[in-house]
C-alpha cells in the first residue's frame, strides 16, 4: 500500500501483542533472578540504598547503584541490562536520555522510571516508547512494592518456571506469547484433547475483585461468541488467585504488524477490514461491545483469514453489570470514540469509530486526530479530523468521504452499525478500482 511519508515525531507503535497467538519463534527460557543485572540510578543516597535493598530481599545479586546518568550511561554500554530502576532527574545525564539509551541497547531490559514534579511528562512519552512501568516521588511504599513484584515478575516468571507450577488450570505453559496492560499470554496444551490454546493470565499483584469480575465478563462476552472471525474461549477460571482465559489459538501476525510492514496493498487492506465489520457487527448482534479495537487487537492468520482477538474492554450492551471505575483509562485513547473519552452513554458506534480509525491508519500510518492532544494524550475533537489525502495524496475522494463518516465526531454523522461501515467499504471496492 503506498503511503505518504510519516511525518516527523509521529509515532511508530512497537511490535503489537497478538493475545490470542504470535507470530515468531518462543521467548527462550529466562534465567534465575539471581543471575540477573539490576541498575538502581538515583541521585539520593537514601533512595538509592532503599531501592537497592527491596531488590536484595526479592532475591536479586548483580545490583549496581549509580549515581548520575553519565555513569548510568556507560554501565548500559559495558553489559546487558535486565532491570532499571531510573530517577529521571539526573545530573551528568538526563534519566530520559539514560532510558532511550538502554532500549536502544537492550530491547527487552525492564524499565522502572521515577518521576517528580515536573519529570510526568516524560515519564508518559517513556511508556509509549517500552518502559514498563513508572513510580512518583515521594513513594507510597505499597505501591513501591507492588511496582517491584510486577516487573520482577515480568522478568523471572517464577510462577511457572518449576515442575510443580507449569500450568495454569489444566493447561500446560509452553511458552510466553506477549505481555501487555492487564494481562501475560502463554502458549499452552490442553493435555485432554492435546490442542495447542492461548491462556491469558490477568496482572495482579493482589486480587482485585473488580479486576477478576472485568476478567470473567471477558470471558463470559466470547463465549457467546461464534464466528470464524472472531477468536473462541474454550475456558475460563482462576490459578492462585488469578484470573485466567483460556482461548483458540491462532498462529499469525496483527495487522498493525502488515500496515507498518508495509505488506498491504489498498485493495487486501480494505478487504480485511470488511470481514472485521462483520465480525465485530455479529457481536454487536449478540448484545457485546469490543470497545478497545485496534490494529494490533485484528490477528491475520497463516491463511491470510482475519481473527479479532482481546475483547478486554467487553461490555454487555443490555447487562446490568456496571464496570465504569476504570474504562477509559483502559481503552486506547487514538482508537476511542469521543463519547468513551467523556464517559458518556455508549452504543455500537464507538466499535464503528475504532474501525474507522483503524482505516485511517492504514491509509496514512496516522492516527486521526493525533495533531491535538490534551496533556495526558488524549485527543481534542476540537475540529473535523483532517482528510486521509492531505498525508497521502493517492488516496481518493470517495475512501475519504467513508473514512470521515466512520470517524465522525458526532454519532449521528457516523455509520449506523459495523455492518453499514463494511458494506460502504465493499461497495467502494466494487464501485472503483483501489490505488496499488
Amino acid at each position: 500500500m503506498a503511503h505518504a511519508p510519516k511525518p516527523p515525531g509521529s509515532a511508530s507503535p512497537a511490535a503489537p501483542a497478538t493475545p490470542a497467538g504470535a507470530a515468531g519463534g518462543d521467548r527462550p527460557s529466562r534465567p534465575a533472578l539471581s543471575t540477573l543485572r539490576a541498575l538502581v540510578v538515583d541521585d539520593e543516597e537514601n533512595i538509592r540504598a532503599l531501592l537497592a535493598r527491596l531488590l536484595e530481599q526479592a532475591g536479586l545479586q548483580r545490583i549496581e547503584a549509580i549515581a548520575d546518568g553519565r555513569s548510568a550511561i556507560e554501565a548500559v554500554k559495558a553489559e546487558r541490562v535486565d532491570l532499571m530502576l531510573l530517577d529521571l532527574a539526573m545530573p551528568g545525564a538526563t534519566g530520559e536520555e539514560v532510558a532511550r539509551e538502554t532500549l536502544e541497547r537492550w530491547p527487552d531490559a525492564t524499565i522502572i522510571v521515577i518521576t517528580g514534579h515536573g519529570t510526568i511528562d516524560s515519564a508518559v512519552d517513556l511508556m509509549k516508547a517500552g518502559v514498563f512501568d513508572f513510580l512518583r516521588k515521594p513513594f507510597e511504599f505499597r505501591t513501591l512494592r507492588a511496582t517491584l513484584a510486577k516487573a520482577l515478575e515480568k522478568i523471572g516468571s517464577p510462577e511457572l518456571r518449576g515442575p510443580r507450577e507449569s500450568r495454569v488450570g489444566r493447561f500446560v505453559v509452553v511458552a510466553e506469547i506477549a505481555s501487555g496492560g492487564m494481562g501475560t499470554v502463554y502458549r499452552a496444551r490442553d493435555p485432554g484433547t492435546g490442542e495447542t490454546v492461548a491462556v491469558k493470565v490477568l496482572h495482579m499483584v493482589r486480587p482485585d475483585p473488580e479486576h477478576i469480575v472485568r476478567f470473567q465478563v471477558e470471558g463470559m462476552s466470547i463465549a457467546r461468541l461464534r464466528h470464524p472471525n472472531i477468536v473462541s474461549v474454550r475456558d475460563t477460571g482462576l490459578h492462585d488467585g488469578k484470573p485466567y482465559l483460556a482461548m483458540e489459538y491462532i498462529e499469525g501476525v496483527s495487522l498493525g504488524e502488515l500496515i507498518y510492514g508495509n505488506r498491504l496493498s489498498f485493495r487486501r487492506g480494505l478487504d480485511l477490514l470488511a470481514i472485521v465489520g462483520d465480525a465485530v457487527e455479529h457481536a454487536h448482534q449478540q448484545g457485546v461491545l469490543h470497545r478497545d479495537l485496534k490494529p494490533s487487537n485484528v490477528l491475520v492468520d497463516t491463511a491470510g483469514i482475519p481473527h479479532v482477538i482481546d475483547f478486554g474492554l467487553a461490555k454487555f450492551l443490555h447487562a446490568s453489570l456496571k464496570l465504569t471505575r476504570t474504562d477509559l483509562v483502559l481503552g486506547t485513547f487514538g482508537y476511542l470514540a469521543p463519547e468513551r473519552l467523556l464517559g458518556t452513554d455508549v452504543d455500537e458506534g464507538v466499535d464503528v469509530y475504532s474501525l474507522g480509525a483503524i482505516l485511517y491508519e492504514m491509509l496514512t500510518h496516522r492516527l486521526p486526530y493525533e495533531r491535538e492532544n490534551d496533556p495526558e494524550g488524549m485527543p481534542v475533537f476540537s475540529e473535523p479530523a483532517v482528510p486521509p489525502s492531505r498525508w497521502n495524496p493517492v488516496v481518493p475522494p470517495a475512501l475519504d468521504q467513508l473514512t470521515l463518516r466512520a470517524i465522525a465526531v458526532a454519532r449521528p454523522d457516523r455509520h449506523p452499525r459495523a455492518a453499514d461501515f463494511a458494506a460502504d467499504v465493499r461497495r467502494f471496492l466494487k464501485e472503483q478500482e483501489p490505488p496499488a
